[in-house]
């Protein structure tokens, strides 16, 4: 129902001829990303429920003597989510467990905070960008002046971007991490092997969907490598230097859609663990993240194909970053 746009002069090249087309999609890419280190953090906030986590990890005090801003919001975020739980243990209620949990546990707000500190940097790279002329040649109208410059040039969303799929491989690996411990019967505090309800050895419960995970955080790797050093001469060696931004973003936006799938594949293996030990002492906002798993997937009382389970809830990671 949108009516097409009739360009005015240079308009249409300088859709072309500048940093439009890569800008616009790294917008989408930081939007994107912003949602899954959120409904990361509530994944993790889960998991955490699940093992009986130490909460000094997430004390305020920790995060003011190092402060990020990244790390100090998603510890906020986790307080928050956590608040009132019956489930988390200090150190004080800790007889014969370990006092300090696994990084993957204890070291959420400082991982999902460093990324969303490479998120917010992209941001304000775009935004300068959405709102800078990328076009070239540059006019000036009111001094009556035509300059020849290089605008177009696509370096700062190329290297924005290659710091965005660094950080985004980054959700997904340290989610897939997490989901191996909640799957591993030697580091899962008791909960059966691969989250199996019954017939341990019949049934394979949530083993494939790690290998899932697995091969996404492999693909992600290679996806992570910089586009920005990929730089190929064209044009009789005139452009003989060229951001590649367009493929970083196109890469970002890929595993933008992969880190989406294993956060939610974390989300389901953590409510079939919830269920597990029981939802009666999650906290409220725990609570909150695990009806709305549940909302939109079933338990697994038998083994099923799971792939569209986890499609509906990669779709749906918005309600888990609210």
């Amino acid at each position: 129902g949108i009516p097409p746009v009739v360009f005015e002069g240079r308009e249409a090249l300088a859709l072309m001829n500048g940093t439009a087309c890569e800008t616009a999609q790294a917008a989408l890419a930081v939007l994107g990303g912003e949602e899954l280190v959120a409904a990361a953090e509530a994944a993790a906030a889960l998991v955490l429920e699940a093992l009986g986590a130490n909460p000094e990890a997430l004390d305020a005090r920790v995060h003011a003597a190092r402060p990020h801003p990244g790390q100090a919001a998603s510890a906020a975020h986790l307080r928050a989510l956590l608040a009132g739980s019956r489930r988390l243990r200090d150190a004080s209620a800790r007889a014969g467990v370990a006092v300090q949990d696994a990084y993957t546990v204890r070291c959420v707000p400082q991982v999902l905070g460093a990324v969303r500190d490479a998120l917010a940097h992209a941001r304000q790279v775009v935004t300068t960008e959405l709102n800078a002329v990328t076009d070239n040649p540059t006019f000036f109208p009111e001094e009556d002046a035509v300059l020849h410059a290089g605008n177009f040039h696509g370096q700062p969303i190329a290297l924005a971007m290659d710091h965005v799929k660094v950080a985004l491989a980054e959700v997904a690996l340290f989610s897939e991490r997490r989901l191996a411990r909640l799957l591993d019967p030697a580091a899962n505090g008791g909960l059966p092997p691969f989250l199996i309800r019954a017939d341990a050895g019949v049934r394979s419960g949530l083993m494939g969907l790690q290998y899932c995970a697995s091969s996404t955080v492999a693909d992600n790797a290679v996806l992570a490598h910089p586009a920005s050093l990929g730089s190929v001469p064209t044009n009789a060696n005139n452009q003989d230097v060229v951001g590649m931004g367009t493929v970083a973003v196109r890469q970002a936006r890929r595993l933008l859609d992969n880190g989406r799938r294993v956060v939610a594949i974390e989300l389901l293996a953590a409510a079939e663990a919830i269920d597990l030990v029981g939802r009666e002492t999650l906290a409220a906002g725990t609570r909150a993240a695990y009806d709305a798993i549940r909302r939109l997937v079933p338990p697994l009382l038998e083994d099923r194909p799971l792939g569209r389970d986890v499609e509906r809830l990669a779709d749906a990671l918005g309600v888990f970053a609210s």
